[in-house]
């Protein structure tokens, strides 16, 4: 069965946004590090010991013409905009998917480097189509959610498709226990605080 990696939080503003949910939640979300070229920075907080929540936002001390930092800025609002599930084996991730259908792009290896220093690499796998999960392995790099700050939790993951019973299909193929109703596109979850259910609209 695999499992949720983390839920990706865009915001316009990092530092002003960490504060927002320290405020909601009365956890202090952690200092992740920068994506160079991507534009981006990001802060982190624990919802398991394998899960987390990536607060994204841009990163204002790199050039961010053209970059997704760019995008987070324009848009100027927050929203979960993607969801990312742990793999160990992606190839055996895009032989399911294009079994059913789907089609797969190509793979892209990034890499951050931690507030403590240490490069953290990993490797993507991406499949076209609105709001699917996004394919992370983490290549031997320590998963980020043990050293994110604990005390929250993911209590639910919605997401709604044109076409329901397709994407179900894929999640059920691959043994995630997710459902998906059917609507306008869209993922939003509830988070468990110490001060409470917090609600993330989508993006």
């Amino acid at each position: 069965m695999l499992d949720i990696d983390h839920i990706m939080y865009a915001v316009p503003d990092l530092e002003s946004s960490m504060a927002e949910v320290a405020s909601i939640t009365g956890i202090v979300p952690t200092d992740g590090g920068v994506h160079p070229g991507n534009g981006t920075r990001n802060a982190l907080l624990g919802l398991s010991n394998s899960s987390y929540l990536e607060i994204i936002g841009p990163d204002k001390k790199q050039n961010l013409e053209n970059t997704f930092g760019e995008l987070l800025v324009s848009k100027n609002t927050s929203g979960i905009r993607a969801w990312a599930v742990a793999v160990s084996d992606l190839a055996s991730v895009a032989d399911v998917a294009q079994d059913l259908g789907f089609r797969v792009r190509d793979r892209k290896e990034m890499s951050r480097k931690t507030a403590e220093g240490p490069l953290l690499e990993w490797e993507l796998l991406f499949l076209e189509g609105a709001l699917l999960p996004f394919f992370i392995d983490w290549k031997g790099s320590e998963h980020p959610a043990r050293k994110a700050p604990s005390g929250c939790g993911l209590s639910e993951l919605s997401i709604s498709a044109e076409e329901p019973k397709v994407y179900q299909e894929l999640l059920n193929k691959l043994q995630l226990e997710v459902s998906v109703s059917e609507g306008e596109p869209a993922i939003s979850a509830i988070i468990r605080s110490p001060r409470g259910d917090w609600s993330l609209p989508s993006w």
